[in-house]
């Protein structure tokens, strides 16, 4: 009996290096698609969105000095901004107005996007105001509307976009 569950165990060194090499694949896929996702939601920021990015590696991980593991960060929020102005409106940090059916086509493309790459949450800042036409908008696009005032989102924007790093709102 201990013969047949020897025999069941048994592998060939072949079977183990297969094996360990479709793990090393599986995992450096996982690592570069993290990246891939990652990559694209900064790419936002140059569009005048907040990317709010948390790294979530084990701490396990941390401990033997993996500091920061791509496939472990989690994209919680995108916030997206936009001033109103009466029948027009602003999008991110760009002073550009355009009719409130295009910027609200471009924002709802902007937060399809962003869901796409794994965040969570999208967030419309609306400046200086609460316009109740914009309320509806997000509303109807699952998006949560705050208001902000325009200095702050500035600041914000600049840190976000110079540290690439974590930031909490």
């Amino acid at each position: 009996m201990t013969d047949e569950k020897r025999s069941r165990l048994r592998f060939s060194i072949k079977t183990l290096m297969v094996a360990v090499t479709l793990l090393a694949v599986g995992f450096g896929g996982w690592i570069a698609y993290s990246n891939y996702k990652i990559r694209k939601l900064t790419d936002l920021r140059q569009q005048g969105a907040i990317v709010i990015i948390r790294d979530r590696t084990p701490r396990v991980l941390q401990a033997v000095g993996i500091k920061q593991l791509h496939p472990f960060y989690s994209v919680p929020t995108v916030e997206l901004y936009v001033t109103p102005r009466g029948a027009d409106a602003s999008i991110g940090n760009s002073d550009q107005l355009t009719s409130n059916s295009v910027a609200q086509k471009n924002l709802l493309e902007l937060a399809t996007l962003a869901r796409s790459y794994g965040a969570k949450d999208i967030q419309l800042i609306l400046i200086c105001t609460f316009d109740s036409e914009w309320m509806k908008f997000a509303s109807e696009n699952s998006m949560s509307a705050i208001g902000d005032n325009k200095q702050r989102y500035l600041a914000r924007l600049k840190t976000n976009q110079e540290s690439g790093a974590n930031i909490n709102p």
